[in-house]
């Protein structure tokens, strides 16, 4: 049996009240929805208390919909 292993998002994940606006991000995954290969996401940790905030220098919508 083989696996690809690859990243689901370009960024990091985003909340759930965000999903309709985020789901234009989808790029990585679309591929093998193409493909008809299937794909999923599996947490691997857990969101620490310090990690519930993003911040960058861009301050652009999709930063905006990030945070």
């Amino acid at each position: 049996m083989s696996a690809i292993v690859t990243p689901a998002f370009p960024h990091c994940s985003f909340r759930d009240k965000h999903a309709d606006d985020m789901g234009m991000m989808l790029e990585y995954i679309f591929l093998w929805a193409v493909l008809y290969y299937p794909a999923g996401v599996v947490p691997v940790t857990t969101v620490t208390k310090e990690e519930e905030s993003f911040e960058d220098s861009f301050n652009d919508g999709w930063t905006k919909l990030i945070d």
